[in-house]
């Protein structure tokens, strides 16, 4: 979009005019030569505004609530000219921006970065944008204006807090190390030691033996893997009134604290998750469509990893509550996945109900080991529903401690 003033566009007129009738040959002169100068910088304008190119190298951005989060908006001149005077406005949207505008100068064929911060308050997916530039000729007699239509987007995940839980009972957490030789772990290297008769030579360490003269076999930590399952209840009919929104918050956030604590610990780890979410906004999800959002069942088996864990984060950060209650036993075995052999499962949830005890119940009397992360108890937990049936954790309401005593 090109704005000018009109008193410039009367000049323009004007002087055309005098060109053609004024008596003196000194003012048709001067009058032809202002014109000709307007004319110059209006079609600088237009051409300027055509012509100037904006990209978002960072079409997407992540990084958790409250966290510095960097765009980068690039302004290129395809012109054998400079364009000078040139002004950059950012619209950050839903995001703090600590430099949402810029002015820049741009030389024939050069480029500018316009580089800014951008800090999300809310977990989510959110756009930002459009970038507005405006500038003017070299003479400052006409003014120009472009929006980009080009947003870019960004995925806030909620925020990561620290957590360890010292395991109590069933299958730990992590890695275990363990004297069988049959789960040696063939990425963790722990000696060499000489051949041995019966040994394989897939085994054999070629470049030692090389180097010493004799046959020399590898040896690896032996180690047992164990993974876990997070059940998180969103359903909103689960949660009191008061507090609610506070309350799945923080759940999403207990979620995401052990999604990190275990992924650091070498763990596979999935979510089944009751919410909601737009379907295209988490890809790879199983679950059942319903008002055209995912909801229900929302499921990731469990796998190790940092881009595995990635999934994880960018699923909590698009989850939404569903109306309805958590049906536990449902979730673990309602989904093509199952429920694996070994694998613990950590509910993160409200105050249960009597129907959700014996659903709880039902899976630990699968030899299933279970905690129960309880959010939004204050003092009074469901310890006493589900003595022993699984350990409850109290969830601290604020903080960067998760779980309390």
């Amino acid at each position: 979009m090109k704005r000018g003033g009109s008193a410039r566009y009367l000049l323009l007129v004007l002087s055309l005019a005098l060109a053609l009738i004024a008596p003196v040959f000194a003012l048709r002169f001067i009058s032809f030569f202002v014109f000709f100068l307007l004319l110059a910088a209006l079609g600088y304008n237009r051409l300027v505004v055509r012509s100037i190119e904006i990209r978002r190298p960072d079409r997407e951005l992540r990084g958790s609530r409250r966290q510095s989060m960097i765009s980068r908006t690039v302004l290129r001149n395809p012109l054998p000219i400079p364009i000078p005077r040139l002004s950059l406005i950012e619209t950050p949207g839903q995001f703090y921006c600590d430099r949402p505008s810029a002015e820049f100068t741009l030389a024939p064929g050069g480029s500018e970065t316009h580089v800014a911060t951008l800090r999300g308050e809310h977990r989510g997916e959110f756009s930002y944008g459009p970038a507005r530039i405006h500038g003017s000729d070299l003479f400052g007699f006409f003014h120009w204006e472009r929006t980009d239509p080009v947003r870019g987007r960004a995925i806030v995940f909620p925020h990561i807090y620290p957590i360890f839980l010292q395991n109590r009972q069933g299958v730990a957490g992590g890695s275990l190390t363990i004297g069988d030789p049959v789960y040696e772990d063939v990425t963790r290297f722990r000696s060499l030691r000489e051949y041995a008769a019966g040994d394989e030579l897939k085994r054999v360490n070629w470049k030692a033996s090389a180097k010493s003269g004799k046959l020399y076999t590898t040896e690896y930590e032996r180690t047992l893997t164990a993974g876990v399952k997070i059940l998180l209840n969103l359903m909103e009919d689960d949660y009191p009134a008061r507090k609610r929104d506070q309350n799945i918050e923080r759940a999403v956030e207990v979620a995401a604290a052990l999604v990190f604590s275990y992924t650091t610990l070498g763990q596979p780890v999935g979510i089944v998750a009751a919410a909601a979410v737009s379907p295209e906004r988490a890809p790879g999800q199983r679950g059942t469509a319903a008002g055209g959002t995912q909801s229900g069942r929302l499921a990731y088996d469990p796998k190790s990893g940092w881009p595995h864990s990635q999934q994880l984060f960018e699923l909590l950060a698009r989850l939404a509550t569903e109306h309805g209650t958590a049906d536990y036993l449902e979730l673990v075995s309602g989904h093509p996945g199952g429920m694996p052999t070994g694998v613990r499962l950590l509910l993160v949830g409200p105050r249960v109900t009597p129907v959700q005890v014996d659903q709880i119940r039902t899976l630990r009397a699968r030899h299933v080991p279970i905690d129960f992360f309880e959010v939004g108890s204050g003092g009074n937990l469901s310890s006493g529903f589900l003595d022993g049936i699984c350990r409850v954790h109290r969830v601290v309401e604020y903080g960067e401690k998760i779980v309390g005593g």
